[in-house]
């Protein structure tokens, strides 16, 4: 029987949450400590370590690794072992979630010389990219961003209302549509290295998108960090974007202001024209 996760708190968690994963995501990580028990009384009962040592210098950085002979005691495998990626609760569903959580607790037995005979799990899963990414980094196609934004930037323009959130809108939505609808939402490799155990070193996983390893941060993909599968880096599509962006409120304001003009102005100008009478400080400036 392997470890399995509390489907009534994974069930809580959605993708559509507006915060980034906190503790209650880690939650749904939590499986029985079973394996740990069984764990326990393999050394009680007596049970030696491989031959297999730990790398030199590798104890004061990694704390799970075994302690040196002779007292070849081993801390307890971990029981989330992937707690260091709570974000995968958006990305993977429950069924690679389980799979990817059992062939890291085979691994983390392996390294130690622990017989181990519970669930193998497997130890690579897929999604696309558009899964792992974090919230606000939608988008919506330009013609009906800018059918919404430019209204919305002309009003203000008229009544002098702030534009900045219309701007910071525009250019959030214009950065990720330039970023990454070029890269059409490739799929995910998330593999876990070294399966079987063959090195005494903590277990992690690797995120492959073309055969690229990308870093992640929490179990999610920043666009930055897909610069490599871009033409162009992620950096510059932001600052085209700002600018662009600004420049449409330039052209919001330029409207008001000629809408004034023709509407305001222009009608002075006639009444002047049609009633001088009615002007008497400009025929008075006219006649000096």
């Amino acid at each position: 029987m392997g470890h399995e996760y509390d489907t009534e708190k994974k069930a809580d968690v959605t993708r559509d949450a507006p915060n980034p994963p906190g503790p209650d995501v880690e939650s749904a990580f939590q499986p029985s400590v079973a394996g740990n028990l069984a764990l326990q009384d393999y050394y009680q009962s007596g049970g030696q370590l491989s031959a297999m040592a730990p790398l030199a210098g590798n104890l004061a950085l990694n704390p799970l690794v075994c302690e040196p002979e002779p007292s070849a005691v081993c801390m307890p495998v971990p029981e989330n072992p992937l707690a260091p990626y709570p974000f995968l609760a958006f990305a993977l569903d429950i069924a690679q979630l389980q799979d990817l959580q059992d062939a890291i607790y085979r691994r983390e037995h392996l390294r130690r010389g622990v017989p181990f005979s519970g669930p193998q799990g497997l130890f690579f899963a897929q999604a696309p990219l558009d899964a792992f990414l974090l919230p606000g980094n939608d988008y919506v196609p330009r013609e009906d961003l800018l059918a919404v934004m430019m209204p919305a930037m002309l009003s203000a323009a008229r009544t002098h209302d702030d534009v900045e959130p219309y701007i910071a809108e525009i250019a959030r939505n214009e950065t990720a549509r330039n970023f990454l609808e070029p890269l059409r939402n490739p799929l995910v490799n998330v593999e876990l290295v070294d399966p079987d155990g063959e090195q005494n070193l903590p277990s992690y996983l690797k995120f492959v998108v073309d055969f690229h390893q990308i870093p992640d941060d929490h179990g999610a993909i920043l666009p930055a960090s897909l610069n490599p599968l871009s033409r162009v880096s992620y950096q510059l599509v932001s600052a085209t974007a700002k600018v662009n962006a600004r420049q449409l409120s330039e052209i919001a304001l330029l409207q008001a202001r000629t809408e004034w003009m023709n509407g305001d102005y222009l009608k002075t100008m006639v009444d002047i024209k049609q009633k001088p009478e009615e002007y008497p400080y400009l025929r008075a400036t006219h006649a000096t």
